[in-house]
């Protein structure tokens, strides 16, 4: 049993450093997109955009978590990586 524990927590190490590259990979895309949105004047925050990109995660969900959870999860994924570009912004500047 002790062996089993070990085994599942090297494997949900491995997936937690898979979870850091892909949100650092969103994060490098949230970069990118800031240069879009500075070039047509488009506001940083779009909270219609972020709503419909909740909703469409939260359908898609077949975890064990509730909606509410996943909610929870990506919307703070969603406001650092938007923190990021706003921080961003002010160093373009």
């Amino acid at each position: 049993m002790y062996k089993n524990l070990i085994e599942t927590r090297k494997k949900i190490e491995q997936i937690d450093l898979q979870l850091l590259e892909l949100i650092k990979e969103r994060a490098d895309l949230c970069i990118d997109t800031l240069s879009y949105k500075m070039a047509i004047n488009a506001e940083i925050y779009a909270p219609n955009i972020e709503k419909d990109k909740i909703n469409k995660i939260c359908k898609a969900n077949t975890s064990k978590l509730s909606d509410i959870s996943i909610k929870n999860i990506f919307q703070l994924i969603i406001q650092q990586c938007r923190e990021l570009q706003i921080e961003n912004q002010k160093n373009k500047r």
